[in-house]
């Protein structure tokens, strides 16, 4: 028995098995990358072109293809991307990189290798990924002749310091029913998922920016941590509270989103046991596709699933930031410089007086700029396009550093609570961070904020944490193998 990274590992872990078996490893997972991206054109051809072909992402689609073989390239660009977010011994953050890849960079070589997208974006958001993984993985070397402290012993896990997690979050969500009840939100409560559109505008303007804070901070990090911590300390009592005040915030907030967070980080937290979890889930959303695929075919009207998979958690995303590049880029519309944010603190001039969601969605659902008092239609994007909007190139590479470094603190999270729930609590905020929210918003608002102070935490937790093995050693002598640690 060895210790990596905290925590025993088997003889047979990866990390010490031959080249071979390693390289088969890589080789089957980019395999997998590249089954998923064929598994995303077949049901671009025959569910998203056949059912909203005419709607405005199709209808104002940015170009055609510019170049021969586009598929090809897309494939190749796959391969390597896939490739470079590969890890032998996987950590929580290299977990994160690869569901990025798949949400929404692998969506976005679709969409470039069937309907053809500007070259100089592709580009531009395949390097900008690549810094971002870049900065995750990015350790910081000590100079010569200085002693650092290497500690190894098993993580502690939720059991050890997972027991104020639960009250707390549930003491905040209660917090919230209490403050929205006494608001008159009673009257506005509904669990209708087809009425959801009927009662949002109501309850967002009745609401107090403080519980608007708090909820939407509690859905995309607090409920998922709850719920994991809650499975992993076997409190089921806890987890059933979770999921009820999930739908109690869904019923004031009518927010489908706000109901399935916890639900998504159980099923995270499941699915990430074992080898190669990443891998198997990826399996599983193809045969999730295929199948959205397959009832639209024996049924026309069957696109429920698809329409929520295919659509709304693939497509969707990435149509949107290309047409954001387009506004800003193809079409040299002003740029933003975080103007309609709270962090220029009003001290920058919004070119066109509303957020920029409507504004695109003004812009290509027909209504036009110019008359953005009726738009209703708001267009969120992640961070690719939003990054884009605010600063040109400039602006995404800013992102990616953002992105990346909030990506390699999950790792302070994992140190302390273990892989499944650091993957299974942060995924829901990082998804939208990636696809459909803008990074000041999903810093303030979206819980990506509360993660970097939920890693500060866990790294002053550790500190006062002795560890079970503790060797240190000069940076001018022999670092020590995990083959030294050998129980």
């Amino acid at each position: 028995m060895v210790m990596i990274d905290g925590a025993p590992r088997a003889a047979t872990h990866p990390a010490y098995l031959p080249a071979a078996f390693a390289g088969r490893s890589k080789l089957r997972f980019v395999l997998t990358f590249v089954g998923y991206y064929c598994t995303l054109w077949l049901a671009f051809r025959r569910f998203m072109l056949p059912v909203y072909g005419r709607d405005f992402l199709e209808r104002n689609w940015v170009t055609v293809p510019e170049i021969e073989f586009s598929h090809a390239w897309s494939l190749l660009v796959c391969a390597g991307l896939a490739a470079a977010v590969h890890r032998n011994v996987p950590r929580a953050r290299d977990y994160l990189l690869q569901i990025h890849l798949a949400f929404p960079i692998i969506p976005m070589l679709v969409l470039f290798g069937e309907r053809g997208a500007p070259l100089r974006y592709v580009a531009l958001f395949t390097v900008c990924f690549l810094v971002v993984v870049s900065v995750a993985h990015f350790e910081l070397r000590l100079p010569a002749g200085i002693q650092r402290a290497e500690r190894y012993g098993r993580r502690r896990g939720p059991s050890a310091h997972g027991h104020h997690v639960g009250r707390l979050v549930l003491g905040a969500g209660g917090f919230f029913v209490i403050g929205v009840l006494l608001s008159g939100g009673l009257s506005r409560f509904n669990l209708n998922f087809d009425r959801v559109y009927e009662f949002r505008g109501d309850n967002a303007l009745s609401v107090s920016p403080i519980l608007g804070y708090l909820s939407t901070n509690l859905v995309a990090i607090g409920l998922p941590l709850a719920a994991v911590v809650a499975v992993g300390r076997r409190q089921y009592a806890h987890v059933a509270g979770v999921l009820l005040l999930a739908t109690l915030i869904f019923g004031f907030t009518s927010h489908k989103s706000h109901f399935f967070s916890p639900l998504i980080a159980l099923a995270v937290y499941a699915a990430f046991e074992g080898r190669e979890p990443l891998r198997r889930l990826l399996v599983a959303t193809c045969c999730l596709v295929v199948l959205a695929v397959l009832l639209y075919e024996f049924q026309a009207s069957w696109t429920r699933l698809g329409t929520w998979t295919v659509r709304r958690g693939m497509f969707g995303p990435a149509y949107l930031n290309y047409i954001w590049y387009d506004f800003f880029g193809v079409r040299g519309s002003s740029l933003v410089y975080w103007s309609d944010s709270s962090v220029s603190f009003g001290l920058v001039r919004n070119p066109y007086g509303a957020s920029t969601p409507l504004v695109i969605g003004a812009a290509y659902d027909g209504k036009g700029v110019t008359n953005l008092a009726v738009a209703t239609n708001a267009a969120n994007t992640g961070w690719l396009g939003a990054g884009f909007a605010h600063a040109g190139v400039v602006g995404m590479l800013l992102y990616s550093l953002v992105v990346g470094f909030a990506v390699r603190s999950v790792n302070q999270i994992e140190k302390l609570y273990g892989s499944r729930v650091a993957i299974g609590a942060t995924t829901y905020a990082f998804f939208l961070m990636f696809t459909t929210t803008d990074v000041p918003s999903s810093l303030l608002s979206h819980g990506t904020g509360a993660i970097l102070l939920l890693a500060f935490l866990s790294r002053h937790a550790q500190s006062r944490t002795a560890p079970a093995e503790s060797v240190t050693t000069p940076a001018t002598t022999r670092p020590l193998h995990r083959a030294d640690l050998a129980q």
